[in-house]
């Protein structure tokens, strides 16, 4: 009920007199150790004391989730994580820190409210609010008749607007402006003194209302508010009230600093430094400031000039008058920063051109504009001056602004050329041919035009871009109208010089027919009749023109389809348009089923991948109508690059036949089970092209898409392109981005949520919906702002989420086999609904083919990759362009270089700097023919600063309190960026001792490197520091402060020393060539110190290499998930001959060392680690205490993904660790030498490979031993933090590499050696620091002086034990043979002691290769096998003949090109000379000469050949046969051979008969040493040749004889019958001696020639190339 008025002004003057306040100081600074100021507040309880004593934060309403927490320097952040405003009061749902007042009191509240995100929806909203009521914190329930508000902020960003006002139940929103940028602070005030209230923005009053209207109630809440994912902090948060308003006196006013002020100023340039008051209320003094105070701007205090001017300010009803002189507006100030890119111009010039042009003119009040912007504009204030084009020479070009009867100028050096235009070449636009039907761009008939202009002076100029070639082009008759076929041409122009080209437009043809929308069922169950229902059908045209042809003009032909056999079938598809007949052909399939239910599918369960344990993770079917799939924390993973490892419940499909559509309802019964998403959790449907082996942790690559949860939210997530054992050219898919360490999609197994997910496969691509089953609303993703680039990637529902995706995407790895199913990991439990799981399976040959996206054009860019800020006076200036075009850099408006062609990508330009401002120019013409956005030219202007801080040989200074503007003395110090960015090679940095407050990343930048080893630069504590160097980001993982600013090591040949880096991302060493010495790395969300890429460089020679880290300490680095942070993370993207030497690493969230390779970048560079330690890792050591984390645990991990590295370790120790203290983590390499293992939870030395891998490790010398003690590590509350150590792992490794001098832990316990020998505590000096060491956090430290590792007597050996021998290499005394076994001996270095063992006998190994034992020669075969490849066996097998060379048999003589000849050497008797000759490798060559000797044929020799011929033959030609044999180089004739050698004779067509009604016989006659032979010879008359044999050689005749074939009924002369003379039938010869007188036969001329069928190579190339 109400209080009567009297009631409630006793009470207020009570409560006035009891509390005596006329202010709360709201922002005085909690200060706390530890860095634990920043304090989150508990929902619905009221701050109780300290600086918010009296707040109370609540979030309620609609939806109403966050946080809200102290800043620590006397703000609030508020971060809302649900909730909304609405006008409708039971729909609120808001995030407040208020406080409670009585409705009667006045008040003033002012804050500064800092927008760090906020939805892009219209409920969301932030700012200062007074209501009547607040609701019960976490109720979604409100009271309707208690919910007015008003408040003033930012109220939405719905389409990107919005509102930055004020909102009430009753007064509607007043606009102020663009919408709440993110990023922005707002001044907000609200003051109510009476029944008025107003609310402020940024010195406006954006409403005012009636309090009486607003407060319904006896107390109203006055504060802080935010809405539906709105981040905000509010800063100097002030709050002051009063019962009586009138009785506040002002006093005591101090002036601000400032108070003049030009007209026309606004509530920006508003500065009231120094302002101060003494405000009295109720009696009680305070002293107030501006900051108490609103700034009222409602009588334009700057509207006018005057010297009486008043600025007010508004205190608890009270106005204060600050007196202010309002001046003249004038400008005060003019000047270039960058010159115009174009300063050289022509005679034949007529305008100037100000691109590139960056100036500004200045007024007094503040006010500035843009100098190219007036000039553009043509701005009246703003003149510039004639230029003469007309004679050649430099000018000046001047620009003037008038303003207040102020002028000022600048003046623009240029130079015209009076060279002129020899000739120009043109290239024709991007379109050169038009079509009716097609609309085109306005500018087509010169887009992608380019004119080339060569000069009398020898340059030459590219004028490209649509913009600037349109100036020169021009219409030579008719304009181009692409509605009217014909040919335009067009004319180019420039300064003088012509050329033309033409374009065309013509009337489009149709070309094709083609199925737009397919039927709406191509797959279809037998007995279905075939259905075109849906079917759309268009008419393609040249032009790219797609029209509909009408359903009634389209036929469908579906007679080959069966409805009742199952198959694919061709459907025909035709119309007629514009008179042309056009068909095509789509399919339909007929299948026995295609609409599938849970059980009539063939389900599997498997576990695989990377990270499982199937201690942690099943497949649960027992439950009939349910599957629940779990993996609990830390087993398996989901990733981007396909190693993932999960829980998998699956059907399989045919990856080239089948496409999908499945549905079913999931429940997850929880998702992400830590403190902070590590984004490798997962569920949900997932379609895969692979699976692995069931329990194998192997790494496994596959391509697969799912819906459900990844990357902390729900999300569609997968990847593309990997092949087998291959994911570096892999597409991700990844629809929302991480959400950081929000738990905004956490699922709780108390509150358990069920979804509809649908996943569909297409011929094009994958679509995705997930449902909220108890809203029936779609489920939304959030959206994600990356800190690293500025890009947002925006939320959304997860409704009909389409990706494209190759066709072969899902039979790439498995050809054959899709695999479809549900699947959980690392943190997520589900159980599938079975009765919901629907799925229908179509067919992909029947289906829609397969459509492509559009490629997006390309917006060009250019960008600068070089430092900003240098020492050096050599540089580089480094220009990345995204696309080809024309280049120009001009630096200080002098060219470097002009209209270079360049193609996408970094371009550097050596130069010169000078000291001071460097100012470059960048002008960049894109080539129009690509795929752009535009081809207007880019303008780039940077600045490259040169200072020298100081002389080389002196040290620069920074301190905690250095600024940037200072000498650099240890007097007059700079800040630690200053130094770092401006040291010269050769120059040090000292580092003053204190603690640098770090708010940005800060370091060494890329490029700023020493010149070498004799030039490197310097950073470290100073050499008389008397305190220690602390470079302190802020963070605090003990208070959830995570920090991501890195203090970054990027450059090369640095030496950095005796500084320690805290409370940030850790610091990341990018740089190569690099010495980090006595640093320590603690208290980061990172790992401490990270050995890795920081330019993007998938090169792995850009990666950082050979940098040694010395003395370095790594400890307590924890992210918010507790598993990510390592000690020391040389990982991933670590380059080649990085060593750590004397490092420790202690108290990491994951592990110690960590050199992990992943498969998609591949393998790292080999790490080596000398003389280190690590213990307490997987645990964090605070507030004097061990803590477990959810980490690994590891100590050294030496590996990664299985992937092959021999990283090295050597004398290091690993001890109390909850995991192995030595793991290869799967690396099938490694070399591990005189380590000491101890009390680690896994084992001391875990090495395993993959299924199938061998193991290629080195092992000397390892220690492996444990005890009870372990159980002494426990945290605060008395909880074991480590596990007894296991047996070393995998015993089938480890078994490989026992010694006498290693001793590893057996299934018993015992540490034994490969003698049986145990390892004992009585081996060991002392065991007993161990509990010391791990539970005494950073003080006992096992280091010295200089950071070098001290371990004392712990984990030595004990002196007196008998002295291990330290063994040399093993060599070799008695070699093995093949079948003896040999011997091979090692010596102790310290005595004489000698180790022996056998060596296996080798052996046999026989080469695959044959060896010639014997050559052949073309008198003998040879021989050859296969040896024995072991020195000094003679054992040989597969012995083979090698058959005889055949000698090389040419052809001479003038015959050569007819006749062909084989001589055979088995055919020829050689001499006992020739016989050695050839023996020792003489090559044998046989010559055949044959000649027509028609016209010399001796008349002896005539007469032998007339004289042995009867009857009908005549003699057709005479021919001589010589056979010459050479060997060596001896020659001798062979007139005669053993065997017979056989000639074929291309006959001449004269010898031929070609009448079918005569047959012609021929045969040879041969005259030799007196003696004639008549030899048959055999005629093929399909290729006209005769061939005959013989074995002696001299002179020969061809004869022949016509006989009248039977039956042809001519008459002819009949031949005689008779044969010439009589021979041996036998041998086909005849033979007559002496001179014989017969007819004399014409001598025709033949042409005869020998071919070689077979060439031999010189004998002792036969012989060497026989070998195979």
């Amino acid at each position: 009920m109400r209080i009567k008025k009297e009631v409630r002004k006793i009470v207020a003057s009570v409560l006035a007199f009891l509390m005596v306040v006329s202010l709360i100081p709201v922002n005085s600074l909690m200060t706390k150790a530890n860095a634990a100021s920043k304090t989150t507040f508990e929902g619905g309880k009221t701050v109780e004391d300290g600086t918010w004593k009296g707040w109370t934060y609540s979030a309620f309403g609609n939806s109403a989730k966050g946080s809200a927490s102290d800043t620590g320097k006397g703000g609030i952040s508020i971060e809302a994580t649900g909730g909304k405003i609405n006008n409708d009061a039971k729909n609120q749902g808001l995030n407040t820190f208020m406080y409670k007042l009585d409705s009667s009191v006045d008040f003033t509240i002012t804050t500064q409210a800092t927008l760090n995100s906020i939805e892009a929806n219209e409920q969301a909203a932030f700012g200062l609010m007074v209501r009547d009521e607040i609701g019960e914190h976490g109720s979604g329930d409100l009271d309707t008749t208690k919910n007015n508000f008003a408040f003033v902020g930012g109220y939405g960003k719905k389409k990107a607007e919005g509102y930055a006002g004020y909102k009430t139940t009753k007064v509607k929103h007043k606009r102020l402006g663009e919408s709440p940028a993110v990023g922005g602070t707002y001044d907000l005030a609200i003051q109510k003194v009476g029944d008025n209230v107003k609310l402020y923005f940024d010195g406006e009053v954006a409403a005012e209302c009636s309090a009486a209207d607003l407060i319904t109630d006896d107390t109203m809440y006055v504060g802080l508010f935010a809405a539906r994912n709105a981040n905000v902090t509010f800063n100097n948060v002030k709050l002051s009230y009063t019962s009586d308003s009138t009785s506040v006196a002002i006093t005591d006013i101090t002036a601000p600093k400032k108070t003049t002020y030009c007209a026309g100023n606004t509530y920006e340039d508003v500065d009231l430094t120094g302002f101060k008051a003494i405000a009295t209320v109720n009696g009680e003094t305070k002293t107030i400031t501006a900051a108490d105070c609103v700034v009222d701007m409602s009588s334009k205090p700057f509207s006018e000039v005057t010297e009486a001017g008043k600025l007010n300010l508004l205190y608890l009803g009270q106005t204060i008058e600050v007196p202010i002189t309002v001046i003249k507006e004038v400008v005060s100030d003019m000047y270039i920063e960058y010159m115009p890119v174009k300063t050289d111009y022509m005679v034949t010039d007529t305008a100037l051109d100000f691109t590139g042009l960056v100036g500004k003119v200045v007024y007094n009040s503040g006010r500035t504009f843009d100098l190219k912007t007036l000039i553009d504009s043509n701005d009246t204030n703003t003149k510039v001056s004639d230029v003469d084009f007309t004679t050649a020479g430099n000018k000046e070009v001047t620009v003037s602004h008038t303003y207040g009867d102020v002028t000022k100028e600048v003046v623009i050096p240029i130079s015209v050329s009076d060279a002129t235009v020899k000739d120009i070449t043109i290239t024709a636009p991007n379109t050169t041919r038009f079509y009716t039907d097609t609309e085109y761009d306005a500018d087509a008939y010169v887009e992608g035009l380019t004119i080339t202009a060569d000069y009398s002076d020898g340059s030459a100029k590219v004028i490209q871009g649509t913009d600037s070639v349109k100036a020169y082009v021009k219409a030579k008759t008719a304009k181009l109208d692409t509605k009217v076929a014909g040919e335009y041409t067009y004319v180019v122009e420039y300064n003088g010089a012509k050329a033309e080209y033409t374009l065309e437009v013509v009337k489009p043809t149709v070309h094709s027919l083609k199925v737009d929308v397919y039927p709406t069922t191509t797959t279809y169950v037998k007995g279905t009749d075939f259905s075109a229902d849906g079917l759309e059908v268009v008419a393609v045209y040249d032009s790219g023109r797609e029209e509909k042809v009408a359903e009634s003009d389209v036929k469908v032909d579906s007679s080959a389809y069966k409805k009742d056999e199952t198959g694919t079938y061709d459907i025909k598809i035709s119309a007629t348009v514009d008179g042309k007949a056009l068909e095509t052909t789509i399919q339909a399939t007929v299948r026995d089923k295609k609409e599938f239910k849970f059980e009539d599918l063939t389900w599997n369960s498997i576990i695989f991948g990377q990270s499982i344990d199937k201690k942690k993770m099943t497949i649960n079917t027992a439950t009939e109508g349910s599957v629940v799939i779990e993996a609990k924390e830390g087993a398996g993973k989901c990733t981007d690059d396909g190693h993932d490892g999960i829980a998998y419940y699956y059907t399989t499909l045919d990856a080239k036949k089948d496409n999908f559509d499945i549905t079913a309802k999931v429940t997850v019964n929880y998702y992400i089970t830590k403190s902070a998403p590590d984004n490798q959790e997962g569920f949900g449907i997932m379609v895969r092209d692979s699976n692995g082996t069931d329990g194998d942790v192997s790494v496994y690559y596959s391509n697969a898409i799912a819906v459900g949860g990844y990357y902390g939210q729900v999300n569609v997530f997968g990847r593309y392109g990997v092949t087998k054992g291959d994911a570096s050219n892999r597409h991700n898919i990844t629809r929302f981005s991480k959400i950081g360490n929000s738990l905004k999609y956490q699922i709780k197994e108390d509150a358990p949520q069920t979804y509809e997910l649908r996943l569909k496969k297409d011929n094009s691509g994958i679509y995705a919906w997930m449902k909220d089953t108890a809203t029936g609303e779609y489920v939304e993703g959030s959206s994600v702002t990356s800190a690293a680039t500025g890009v947002t990637n925006p939320g959304g529902k997860v409704e009909n989420i389409f990706y494209y995706l190759p066709a072969d995407t899902f039979s790439t790895i498995e050809e054959n086999n899709m695999y479809l199913g549900f699947f959980a990991s690392r943190g997520a439990k589900i159980t599938v609904d079975t009765s919901s799981v629907k799925l229908n399976v179509t067919d992909r040959a029947a289906d829609a083919p397969q459509t492509f996206d559009k490629p997006a054009a390309t917006k060009p860019g250019v960008s600068q990759t070089t430092l900003s800020q240098t020492s050096s006076e050599r540089y580089e200036y480094g220009v990345s362009v995204n696309t080809k075009g024309l280049l120009t850099v001009k630096q200080n408006a002098k060219t470097i270089v002009s209209q270079q062609s360049v193609e996408a990508g970094t371009y550097t330009f050596d130069t010169t700097l000078i000291v001071g401002d460097n100012r470059f120019q960048v002008y960049f013409e894109p080539d129009a023919t690509q795929n752009i956005t535009s081809a207007s030219p880019v303008v780039m202007n940077t600045t490259v600063n040169r200072r020298i801080i100081a002389p080389v040989k002196e040290a620069i200074y920074c301190s905690p309190t250095g600024t940037s503007s200072a000498a650099g003395t240890k007097e007059d110090p700079v800040d630690v960026q200053t130094a770092l960015t401006y040291c010269q090679s050769g120059q040090a940095v000292y580092a003053l001792g204190g603690t640098y407050k770090l708010t940005k990343t800060t370091g060494i930048w890329h490029g700023n490197d020493g010149t070498g080893e004799d030039g490197m630069k310097y950073f470290m504590a100073a050499p008389d520091n008397t305190e220690d160097v602390i470079f302190d980001f802020g963070g605090s993982f003990v208070d959830s402060k995570f920090v991501s600013n890195t203090f970054d090591l990027s450059g090369d040949y640095w030496y950095v020393a005796n500084m320690k880096f805290a409370n940030g991302g850790g610091v990341t060493l990018g740089g190569s060539h690099n010495i980090l010495e006595g640093c320590d790395f603690y208290g980061h969300s990172n790992s401490g110190l990270s050995v890795s890429r920081t330019d993007g460089s998938n090169k792995k020679a850009d990666w950082p290499s050979y940098n040694q880290i010395i003395n370095c300490n790594a400890y307590n680095n924890s992210d918010k998930s507790q598993n990510n942070a390592d000690g020391f993370a040389a990982k991933l993207t670590c380059g080649e001959g990085n060593v750590f030497k004397g490092c420790i690493a202690a108290y990491n969230a994951d592990d110690g060392w960590d050199l992990f390779s992943k498969g998609s970048t591949g393998a790292i560079g080999a790490v080596e680690i000398y003389d280190s330690v690590c213990y307490g890792n997987g645990m964090l050591y605070y507030n004097g205490a061990l803590h477990d984390s959810k980490g690994d645990g590891n100590g050294f991990k030496m590996g990664g993904s299985g992937i092959a590295v021999n990283h090295k370790i050597y004398n290091s120790y690993s001890f109390g660790n909850t995991a192995n203290g030595f793991t290869n983590n799967s690396d099938p390499m490694g070399t591990y030498v005189n380590l000491v293992g101890y009390n680690n939870g896994g084992s001391n030395l875990e090495l395993h490979v993959y299924t199938g891998v061998e193991p290629q490790f080195t092992v000397e010398n390892v220690k492996s031993y444990s005890d009870d003690t372990y159980k002494e590590i426990v945290d605060a509350e008395g909880k074991a933090l480590l596990n007894k150590t296991d047996k070393e792992a995998k015993e089938d490794v480890i078994s490989r590499y026992y010694s006498l001098e290693s001793f590893f832990i057996n299934k018993n316990g015992e540490s034994v050696n490969s003698e049986g020998a145990k390892l004992t505590a009585e081996d060991f000096k002392n065991l007993s620091d161990f509990k010391n060491i791990v539970t005494g956090g950073i003080d006992t430290m096992p280091e010295g002086k200089g950071g070098k590792v001290v371990l004392g007597d712990f984990l030595q050996l004990v002196e007196d034990r008998p002295e291990e021998h330290v063994w040399g290499e093993w060599t070799v005394k008695t070699a093995p043979t093949c079948t003896e076994k040999g011997v091979e001996h090692r010596l102790c270095t310290k005595c004489d002691a000698e180790q022996t063992r056998e060596i296996d006998a080798l052996g046999h190994d026989f080469s695959d290769e044959f060896t010639v034992d014997k050559a052949p020669t073309v008198l003998e075969e040879g021989s050859k096998s296969r040896h024995c490849k072991h020195e000094g066996c003679d054992e040989k097998i597969d012995v083979t003949s090698i058959a005889k060379l055949t000698p090389d048999t040419v052809a001479s003589g003038d015959m050569k090109d007819i006749v062909s000849v084989v001589v055979d050497t088995d055919d020829i008797e050689f001499t006992e000379a020739e016989k050695e000759a050839i023996a020792n490798g003489a090559d044998v060559k046989i010559e055949v000469d044959v000649k027509n000797i028609a016209d010399s044929v001796t008349a002896k020799d005539k007469n032998a050949v007339e004289g042995i011929i009867s009857g009908n033959y005549v003699v057709g030609s005479y021919f001589d046969i010589s056979i010459i044999l050479s060997v060596g180089n001896d020659k001798r004739t062979i007139t005669s051979t053993d065997k017979k050698i056989e000639f074929t004779i291309a006959l001449p067509e004269n010898l031929i008969n070609t009448d079918s009604a005569v047959t012609r016989t021929y045969k040879i006659v041969r005259v030799h040493d007196g003696e004639t032979t008549i030899l048959d010879a055999a005629f093929d008359a399909a290729t006209g040749k005769l061939t005959f044999k013989s074995d002696k050689f001299s002179t020969y005749a061809i004869i022949y004889s016509d006989a009248k074939t039977e039956g042809s009924g001519e008459v002819i002369d009949k031949p005689s019958t008779s044969e010439p003379a009589t021979g041996n039938p036998a041998t086909g010869e005849s033979t007559a001696t002496g001179d014989t007188t017969n007819s004399v036969v014409y001598v025709i001329l033949m042409i005869m020639s020998v071919m070689a069928l077979a060439g031999v190579f010189f004998y002792e190339k036969k012989r060497k190339g026989l070998s195979r």
